[in-house]
């Protein structure tokens, strides 16, 4: 039975990307030991799966069709940076995403995938833009700095008409995302 890593996701407009890329490079000019997402990674996480086998990937098709059909195509606002745990311990580096119908409609999906056995945990969705992973520190000030910058600006506002089931693919040169299926919000 063949089986592939999967997760769900929004992709980005160009506009947005632009923003990130800008804001990504200025980062890497820190010289801090980062590691840095391709633009071509760029997307707002909606439930990350992990690996399934063939049989599942349909449950989650299933899941998926019907959900996005009970939904209107919502906006979503690129706006603020920010770090994961803290700023003492900074791990993950991001823009953040404001969407309060994204937030439902994940609340929705994620109640259908808990029903096909899906550990959907506790903790509260907070969508937002993966820049990089803090791998050590030498002077995390360079970085927060840069962040700081951008606490509350606004990268851009799109319509997101659909969402996409993604295959990650690891190597030693990082994830490669290969789209399995794209659904459009309420056809």
């Amino acid at each position: 039975m063949n089986s592939k890593r999967i997760f769900l996701a929004i992709e980005l407009p160009e506009h947005v990307i632009q923003g990130a890329e800008k804001v990504k490079k200025e980062i890497e000019s820190t010289g801090e030991d980062i590691k840095l997402v391709d633009k071509r990674n760029f997307h707002i996480n909606v439930f990350f799966f992990g690996t399934v086998s063939d049989d599942m990937l349909e449950a989650i098709k299933t899941a998926v069709t019907s959900t996005v059909r009970s939904f209107h195509t919502f906006d979503i606002t690129v706006k603020g940076s920010g770090v994961f745990l803290n700023e003492k311990s900074p791990r993950v580096l991001w823009l953040g995403v404001e969407s309060p119908e994204l937030i439902f409609f994940q609340a929705e999906l994620k109640k259908k995938f808990a029903g096909l056995g899906f550990n959907t945990g506790e903790k509260k969705y907070k969508p937002h833009i993966t820049l990089g992973r803090v791998r050590s520190f030498k002077n995390k000030s360079s970085f927060l700095t840069i962040l700081k910058k951008y606490t509350s600006h606004v990268f851009g506002t799109f319509k997101s008409d659909k969402i996409v089931l993604f295959e990650s693919t690891l190597s030693p040169d990082g994830p490669e995302y290969k789209k399995v299926l794209e659904f459009k919000i309420g056809d």
